[in-house]
């Protein structure tokens, strides 16, 4: 099988240098921590992500541990994303830890400054995570991949709920009973049709993003959140990306 080619593969300081470039700097070599890039249809899905983490981390893991998630996007997350300063990505991550691998692929929040909501979706490019030294000890070989539900992001999710006093408090009190903490909210007015107007029925929605958690804990307050009589549907929630580039 011939090696895969990255084109546009590191971006740093809203510059493009190759991934071969990278690894053949021993400095730079050294401080990669995490590889993130964009889904593109011709993509062999988990199997991106072991040529990626051999070719960055010369690590090898099982393509079939790595999870595929899905979920289903709307507007209206398009218009929450745009609204918090992010964009929806279909992207593939892998994060270095101390003995295993995170990786992943699916739709996430992309901030607007991060380098992959500046490049065309259409297009081959990876970012490069850098840590500000080289990291002494890296794992070497086969490694296990981290369970998903192990691993810690910020997150963003939606609800449709009934429009009534007290649901946001008794959503709130779930994650605070759950010890996740609230980055942002954001509950729409509802518009009354303006006079000739055709009338569009508008769901009440509630939106938050989080601060990092663990992804099990926050799937299990959200299964809470889901059985109040307030609530009427968890629509969606998404991983937050976040990264570090600097030189």
């Amino acid at each position: 099988m011939a090696e895969r080619k990255f084109g546009n593969a590191f971006i740093a300081e809203g510059g493009f240098i190759s991934l071969s470039d990278v690894l053949r700097d021993h400095t730079l070599k050294e401080r990669i921590t995490a590889v993130s890039g964009i889904v593109l249809d011709n993509d062999p899905t988990p199997q991106i992500l072991a040529d990626v983490s051999k070719a960055a981390f010369r690590v090898e893991i099982d393509p079939n541990k790595v999870p595929v998630l899905s979920t289903n996007i709307s507007e209206r997350d398009h218009y929450f994303a745009d609204y918090f300063g992010y964009k929806i990505l279909s992207i593939y991550h892998a994060r270095l830890l101390e003995k295993e691998l995170e990786a992943w692929i699916g739709p996430a929040f992309v901030p607007k400054d991060h380098p992959l909501s500046r490049v065309d979706e259409n297009k081959d490019a990876l970012v490069i995570d850098l840590a500000e030294k080289p990291i002494p000890q890296k794992p070497t070989g086969k490694v296990g991949v981290k369970s998903y539900q192990d691993g810690i992001w910020p997150y963003y999710a939606k609800f449709e709920v009934v429009d009534e006093p007290g649901v946001l408090g008794n959503i709130a009190g779930v994650f605070g009973k759950a010890k996740i903490n609230i980055l942002m909210m954001n509950q729409p007015e509802i518009k009354e049709p303006e006079e000739g107007e055709d009338p569009v029925p508008q769901k009440p929605e509630m939106v938050f993003t989080f601060y990092p958690v663990k992804t099990e804990n926050l799937q299990k307050a959200l299964d809470k959140v889901a059985k109040l009589e307030g609530c009427v549907s968890v629509d969606s929630y998404l991983r937050i990306l976040e990264h570090k580039t600097t030189l």
